[in-house]
């Protein structure tokens, strides 16, 4: 290290004394070992499930404290693309911030989700818990169009394996000719919170509704959200509401009655309007 050629490009005349100098070379050392360097957020991870020949990306948050679960969220892609790279991008940092795990499973088919991907993501959300630091008890899926559409087959099916369900532009129905309000059985209500997103534009706008005031009645933590002249899209303007969601979902609570009564308030003004 030439250190007599540092003084003098500083202006100094003569090396200052030991002391400094030691404190110099502690400095040096520390630059180098990258001591004094921000913490980096672990890299993604692959998980390939051999019996599906596909896998699943997660994203672990950075912090977590060793014996600890946390939870996690699982992106179900809507139709035509797996709008990984632009999910990530909108919502990462807000789920790290929370501690959440944020999983991207990979549909058979990379257009859409079809029932045929249920027995994947079932084991999917069985392997979590024994790959990483996850709690079984607390897997949100959120789907947005086909993906949404995917979410509430899982839960009407299958609501003991997941804590949460939000929708993004997707519809609580089965049946496609005469498409009829279907919901998860009665028994899920203590353990299943639901959140639909949905445009005030989108044309299966009532069926969120029909679902949300059905749900409400039989006991369930449910919210709607209704996006002003939106229809069909994904809707990212919506994150601040939704990781306010998540955060009880993470504290074990479901959803305050004050973000129900929100949401009551916020559909009657667009109703006014």
């Amino acid at each position: 290290f030439p250190y007599r050629t540092l003084c003098r490009s500083l202006g100094r005349e003569k090396p200052p004394g030991q002391a400094a100098k030691l404190f110099g070379v502690l400095f040096v050392f520390v630059l180098s070992s990258g001591l004094l360097a921000a913490p980096k957020t672990p890299l993604p991870k692959r998980i390939v499930l051999e019996k599906y020949k596909r896998g699943y990306t997660v994203y672990t948050p950075s912090g977590l404290q060793e014996g600890e679960r946390y939870p996690a969220l699982i992106w179900l892609h809507p139709l035509g693309s797996s709008m990984n790279t632009r999910f990530r991008r909108d919502w990462w940092n807000g789920l790290k911030e929370r501690r959440f795990f944020m999983v991207l499973p990979e549909s058979a088919d990379r257009r859409a989700w079809t029932d045929a991907d249920a027995p994947y993501l079932l084991a999917l959300a069985a392997d979590l818990p024994r790959k990483f630091a996850i709690n079984r008890r607390k897997l949100t899926l959120f789907g947005c169009q086909a993906g949404g559409q995917m979410g509430f087959h899982l839960v009407r099916r299958f609501h003991r394996r997941f804590c949460s369900l939000i929708t993004m532009a997707a519809y609580p129905v089965s049946g496609m000719k005469e498409p009829v309000v279907s919901l998860p059985s009665r028994r899920a209500r203590r353990t299943l919170s639901i959140l639909m997103i949905v445009g005030t534009a989108d044309n299966g706008r009532m069926f969120c509704r029909q679902a949300a005031e059905q749900l409400e009645a039989q006991g369930f933590a449910v919210g709607l959200i209704e996006v002003p002249e939106a229809s069909q899209i994904y809707m990212p303007s919506v994150k601040p509401r939704v990781l306010s969601w998540l955060e009880k979902v993470a504290a074990d609570e479901r959803p305050s009655v004050e973000l129900l009564e929100e949401e009551r308030n916020a559909r009657e003004a667009l109703a006014e309007a």
